[in-house]
């Protein structure tokens, strides 16, 4: 009987961190959503935050000008260029695109260009 229990707590124990070890694994997704971007003619964008960290790996390809990586980008780009030259969807598609262009150009994986890719 103590023999069967003991093989049996690692079993169990396993059984339970295999579910967990999935979803600690998903990518942390964020919706790119803020009144600076103005009404919305295409639905919005989910954006794999940590699959992006992954590919791109420096903070500073994004987060940019010695802004602080946890800040909102909405915090300095707002609906018009209003004290900063770029407003909030201009920097979003700049920034995404010509990432995503320069990629398509440099491999056979290529990241969504156009809009209905990253707008679904």
């Amino acid at each position: 009987m103590m023999r069967r229990a003991t093989l049996l707590v690692p079993v169990l124990a396993a059984l339970l961190l295999i579910p967990a070890s999935w979803l600690l694994a998903q990518d942390p997704q964020m919706t790119l959503d803020s009144p600076e971007l103005g009404p919305h003619r295409r639905p919005l964008v989910v954006f794999p935050h940590a699959r992006h960290e992954n590919a791109v790996g420096e903070c500073s390809r994004c987060h940019h000008n010695n802004c602080d990586t946890q800040g909102k980008c909405s915090e300095c780009h707002k609906a018009k260029a209003d004290g900063n030259p770029v407003p909030l969807k201009t920097a979003f598609h700049r920034l995404c695109k010509s990432c995503h262009e320069e990629t398509a150009r440099k491999g056979p994986a290529a990241p969504p260009v156009m809009c209905g890719q990253c707008h679904k």
